[in-house]
Order: C-alpha cells, then sequence, then structure tokens
C-alpha cells in the first residue's frame, strides 16, 4: 500500500483529484501549498515516487527536495528530510504534540530523519511551516505570517 491515494503510475492525479480526496482538509493543503509558492518562489510537480510512496506534489529547489505532499483520504502527509544539524535545530523548537511525537520517534540515520507528518489541523501546518524554515531560507521576498 503507498503513503499517497494515487498509487497508480499510469495515471497522474490533477488539482481536482487532489481536492477530492483531501476533502475538508483541503484549506490546510493549499495554505502550505500558498507559503511554499510566496516564500521560495517555487511551484509543485506531480512525481510518482514508486509503489511505497505513490503520486506527490514534490518542491525542488537548488535541484534539491525542500518538502514533498502526499495527498490521502480526507487528509495528506507531508515529508521533510532534515539533516544531523537540522534535526538539533528542530528539536530546539516549539512544537505541537504530533509534529514533536513525530520528530522524536523517527530513526535518526546518518544522514539525519525522513519525518512524515500526517496533517489534521493549522497547528501542524504551523509547524510544519517552521521545519521548512529552518531547512532552507527563503529567497529575498518576504516570509509571509500566518
Amino acid at each position: 500500500m503507498s503513503i499517497s491515494a494515487f498509487p497508480n503510475k499510469d495515471q497522474e492525479p490533477t488539482m481536482q483529484d487532489v481536492s477530492a480526496i483531501v476533502g475538508a482538509k483541503l484549506p490546510l493543503w493549499e495554505d502550505l501549498v500558498a507559503f511554499i509558492s510566496e516564500n521560495y518562489q517555487i511551484e509543485g510537480v506531480f512525481r510518482y515516487y514508486g509503489k511505497s510512496y505513490g503520486w506527490q506534489l514534490w518542491f525542488q529547489r537548488s535541484r534539491k527536495t525542500l518538502v514533498s505532499l502526499y495527498p490521502q483520504q480526507d487528509g495528506f502527509v507531508v515529508q521533510i528530510v532534515l539533516g544531523p544539524t537540522l534535526v538539533d535545530a528542530a528539536s530546539q523548537l516549539s512544537l505541537g504534540t504530533n509534529v514533536r511525537r513525530t520528530l522524536e520517534g523517527t530513526q535518526q540515520y546518518p544522514e539525519g530523519k525522513w519525518l512524515f507528518i500526517a496533517v489534521s489541523s493549522q497547528e501542524e501546518i504551523e509547524d510544519v511551516k517552521k521545519l521548512l524554515l529552518l531547512k532552507r531560507k527563503p529567497g529575498k521576498k518576504t516570509i509571509r505570517k500566518s
């Protein structure tokens, strides 16, 4: 079973498909996508990442992944990979219970941690934004506060 609600390699989802599957959590999805677009001047592209992951909305900057969003039934999962120094910095942030539990409960590898955050609230979106700001400094454009 894949993380994404869209596991079929031959069927790239559209934003209408995502809207329908994410359901009531769509405003959270849209808030995060707008934050990334406005602060990093990048747009997401759909990318198939294999049977275990399925289709994701992938954000890349300077040939490196910034973040990936996996649509799910009535929600979505955010994937952020933090290197070892960023894991230390993230542990110092004020984070909500779900994101804190995910950060602390994810196995540490030499290259860092692969965080998969199931988003269900605005608090978790704000925590994801904090992690993104650690990972990559935005462009010269002013950061939008939510």
